[in-house]
């Protein structure tokens, strides 16, 4: 597009200085009145300045192109940056499933978020930390899983007791 814009940049240059060139030439032979020629003068400029204008906004657009180029490149390279730090963070704190999470809609890891934040001690064990329990000899790993699993355990038997409770009522 730039290599077209040139040629018609050129193109038109060209016809400018021919029709000046054509004009003057008229003007010496004498065949065309001067309020023809003054005319055509007029025309002319105005064409000049219609393309100096032109060429000068398209100047500055490129100009604020280029700027733009430039902030949205760094700032590509700050988000990039972020999201390596956020990454290495996760690798030191164990999460090393975090690829699994990003195919998760923001919506649903916000809601996520929110419901264990809401439910004042919640957490999701880390992949290390799930492997390492799993890992470990089954009388010790009961005893990790009943200490960290102890509160939705409690809220589990919570549910179920009001479900058993519900089916003893007698109907009405």
């Amino acid at each position: 597009m730039h290599n077209t814009f040139d040629k018609k940049t050129k193109a038109f240059e060209r016809a400018i200085s021919t029709m000046q060139a054509d004009l003057q030439q008229l003007a010496n032979k004498g065949n065309v009145s001067d309020r023809f020629i003054a005319k055509q003068n007029r025309i002319l400029k105005s064409l000049i300045e219609y393309y100096n204008e032109s060429q000068y906004l398209i100047d500055n657009i490129q100009d604020q192109l280029k700027e733009t180029q430039i902030a949205n490149n760094r700032h590509r390279e700050q988000l990039t940056d972020r999201i390596i730090q956020f990454e290495a963070i996760c690798i030191l704190h164990g999460i090393l499933d975090f690829p699994y999470f990003l195919s998760y809609s923001k919506h649903i890891l916000i809601d996520w978020a929110i419901d264990l934040h809401n439910d004042e001690k919640g957490f999701m064990l880390t992949d290390m930390m799930k492997t390492y329990v799993k890992e470990l000899p089954e009388k010790d790993r009961t005893t990790v899983e009943t200490i960290l699993f102890r509160r939705i355990n409690q809220r589990i038997e919570g549910l179920l007791n009001k479900m058993n409770d519900s089916r003893k009522k007698p109907k009405e």
